[in-house]
């Protein structure tokens, strides 16, 4: 430390007035603490990172940096609990699914879930990875396409509802179609 409080290392590379460091060369941070590493990637004020790839980081914290807490090194963002964030907010993982700020997901089929909740992910919530779904009422999609209402006409291969050819079955087997028609 010389006589103002500042510590300089054998280099003449040092801490400035204010707690601010300087690297050996000469890479440091400035005195509103955003801080510069050796390639002149940093990180600003709010603890908001850039890492090597140039990308960066906003006071929300979405991304952050390469720790696992924020951005990757493929530039996709993960936030704290793993679920991946772009820029924008837009959730990322590792292969480019995604998740929209809302918690939406997109599957690896490119398969996208909407703000109701309507699919969801493989974990049995919704879009497996064939892109089979479940809407937010539990009525499910088959791979078929077939779909169901919220009355509950139809439903999945399960027999509450329509099976696989797409023939309507009610919880007793009996069938109807989507008017309420027995078939």
């Amino acid at each position: 430390l010389d006589s103002t409080g500042v510590g300089l290392e054998s280099p003449v590379v040092g801490l400035d007035s204010t707690g601010v460091g300087l690297a050996s060369p000469g890479v440091g941070l400035d005195s509103t603490g955003v801080g510069l590493e050796s390639p002149g990637v940093g990180l600003a004020s709010p603890g908001v990172g850039l890492e090597s790839t140039g990308v960066g980081l906003d006071s929300t914290g979405l991304g952050q940096d390469s720790t696992g807490v924020g951005l990757e090194s493929t530039g996709l963002g993960l936030d704290y609990p793993g679920v991946g964030l772009d820029y924008p907010g837009v959730g990322l993982d590792y292969p480019g699914v995604g998740l929209a700020s809302p918690g939406v997901g997109l599957e690896s089929t490119g398969v996208g879930l909407n703000s109701i909740g309507v699919g969801l992910d493989s974990t049995g919530l919704g879009l497996d990875y064939p892109g089979v779904g479940l809407d937010s009422t539990g009525f499910g999609l088959e791979s078929t396409g077939v779909g169901l209402d919220s009355t509950g006409l139809g439903q999945d291969s399960t027999g509450l509802g329509l099976d696989y050819p797409g023939v309507g079955l009610d919880y007793p087997g009996v069938g109807l179609a989507s008017p309420g028609v027995g078939l």
